[in-house]
């Protein structure tokens, strides 16, 4: 995407379904720096394809690339990124057509709208939310998704990193190998809205590094892998009010463990249903505030379990965390709360 601009479908008729993988091997070693890459086996790219490289020792977070290919000549692929790292080709330098389906980097007003993306997990090498995802933006600002389904993406569903501005209203999350909602690396006020996350292999939503001032309200989380919500390194100042966190794998909520300096403090549940979190080899809580996570509101919540999942109790508070206050939740069917 470009700034300014808008791609806008009709709904469930329009759905952008991601072609088959392929990936192969380098037979020169990709340096830092480089635009081209020597491989294997050129046969399953195409010139306008979205990639990613990467080795066994450069495989996940920022430091594997991404790039679009410009170019193929013979068995040398040319594209538009310089590469971020030394990808050593005996180091099972890999080259595949992982990619987001719909991207924006360094873009500024840009609506994305009414519209599925079918990713074909299945046949797809797996990119991880720091690099991709089935909607993406980098460095992006004052942005807007809405209307947008995402099945069966290879990685997280919605992923948004180093932005401002962000909202990602009335989408859904479904089925997917990562995360559902992924706001991250320096994310500020972001606004997730009457969003739905479920099914997918890790948690619904998940606020990453420095996500702050964001607003999340009017969610359903239920059916993920690990967490219904995720909170943890800087993750502060947000309002999370009137979602629905229900039949998660581990907790409803979960603070991660962190420092002092970098817990999610002055984070705000109101209104929230939470129920029935846990599995049959996962003893969960409703809301669990690990680290040294301090200042904590939880007020007007309905934090139960009716006999389904394993929801021991409705809050823990984790042994250095403090500060937590809880005002008018209504608990029933388990513990109201735990102190470790």
């Amino acid at each position: 995407m470009y700034s300014h601009t808008a791609l806008v479908g009709s709904g469930e008729n329009t759905v952008l379904h991601k072609c088959d993988g392929f990936r192969t091997n380098f037979i020169i070693d990709a340096d830092y720096g480089m635009l081209k890459a020597t491989v294997k086996d050129p046969s399953g790219f195409k010139v306008g394809m979205g990639i990613q490289l990467f080795d066994d020792a450069h495989k996940g977070g920022w430091n594997v690339t991404t790039a679009k290919i410009t170019a193929i000549d013979g068995q040398v692929l040319y594209f538009d990124n310089n590469t971020v790292n030394d990808y050593i080709a005996s180091k099972n330098g890999t080259i595949s057509n992982a990619c987001s389906i719909v991207e924006g980097v360094g873009v500024e007003n840009v609506r994305i709208a009414g519209l599925v993306v079918e990713g074909n997990k299945n046949t797809n090498d797996y990119i991880n939310g720091c690099r991709g995802g089935g909607i993406y933006f980098h460095k992006s600002r004052n942005c807007l998704v809405e209307g947008v389904k995402v099945n069966e993406f290879n990685g997280d569903s919605f992923s948004w990193q180093i932005t401002e501005n962000i909202t990602v209203k009335n989408c859904i999350a479904t089925y997917g190998d990562g995360l559902g909602f992924h706001p991250g690396t320096g994310s500020d006020r972001s606004i997730v809205e009457n969003c739905i996350s479920h099914h997918n292999k890790q948690d619904g939503i998940f606020l990453c590094w420095r996500v702050q001032n964001g607003i999340f309200r009017n969610n359903v989380s239920y059916a993920n892998g690990r967490f219904g919500i995720s909170i943890g390194h800087q993750d502060t100042d947000n309002l999370f009010i009137n979602n629905h966190i229900y039949e998660n794998e581990r907790h409803g909520i979960n603070f991660r463990r962190e420092t002092d300096q970098n817990s999610g403090h002055r984070n705000t549940f109101r209104n929230n249903i939470i129920e029935n979190n846990g599995s049959p080899s996962f003893k969960a809580y409703g809301i669990y505030i690990g680290g040294r996570t301090q200042d904590i509101i939880i007020e007007n919540n309905i934090i139960r379990s009716t006999g389904k999942g394993n929801q021991i109790a409705a809050v823990c508070i984790g042994k250095y965390s403090s500060r937590v206050v809880m005002k008018d939740n209504k608990i029933s069917g388990c513990e109201k709360l735990i102190n470790e």
